[in-house]
């Protein structure tokens, strides 16, 4: 269910991208941290979420790239079904390859720790807070951060 939120959400970014230029938080990562990333999808529309199948629920989380190309991701979801039930999860992933996906602007894992992860991301390269709302009931918060000479 995670990897079909995870697609829902490229999807929807992908589609309608729109940049309000809020700062971005500046926290200290590390020395060979490159870019700061924090993100929200809170999906309330059973008619939006997974096709009309009921998945309720949202994923919450950040990750640091670092200049070496490698990189940490931590992600929390939550998720439930009408009828079905529901739970919630976190996972701590390994980035250890990734790259700028300069066809699609968007940041792409190369490898890691947990290879549901690997491809295009829905986290647009450029530096920006990205707030949409593609759906009733659906929000997708995105900030990038570009840590100044890396």
């Amino acid at each position: 269910m995670r990897k079909l939120r995870f697609a829902a959400v490229l999807v929807a970014v992908s589609g309608a991208v729109l940049a309000a230029g809020a700062p971005a938080a500046n926290a200290d990562y590390g020395p060979l941290a490159e870019y700061q990333i924090t993100f929200s999808q809170n999906c309330n529309n059973p008619s939006f979420c997974l096709g009309g199948q009921g998945g309720l629920g949202g994923d919450w989380g950040w990750a640091v790239l670092n200049t070496d190309g490698t990189g940490d991701l931590q992600i929390t979801f939550c998720g439930h079904a009408p009828g079905l039930g529901g739970g919630a999860g976190h996972e701590a992933v390994d980035i250890e390859g990734w790259t700028i996906d300069s066809a699609n602007g968007v940041f792409e894992i190369t490898d890691a720790s947990d290879p549901s992860f690997v491809g295009d991301t829905p986290i647009p390269a450029a530096p920006g807070h990205y707030n949409l709302h593609p759906a009733h009931g659906v929000t997708i918060e995105i900030t990038v951060k570009k840590i100044p000479g890396r």
